[in-house]
């Protein structure tokens, strides 16, 4: 569920960020510039962020595994 919530925003984000590029008053080639950057940053955010949940996932996993062995 968390993933799926951090996923809606990112793409929100990302569609958002690219609506207010293409209304913005400049040139095509500059445009396209600040679209393909917005995406690289907002894809490397992505990628933090999902690194971020996996690790959790699996620190989670390790200690719920720990503790079924104890039991």
């Amino acid at each position: 569920m968390k993933a799926q919530s951090l996923f809606a925003f990112l793409a929100g984000a990302a569609v958002g960020a690219a609506v207010a590029l293409l209304v913005a008053p400049d040139s095509g080639v500059n445009t396209r510039k600040k679209i393909a950057r917005t995406i690289r940053q907002e894809k490397e955010k992505a990628l933090e962020r999902v690194g971020e949940c996996l690790e959790e996932t699996a620190h989670q996993v390790s200690r719920k595994a720990a503790k079924s062995a104890k039991e």
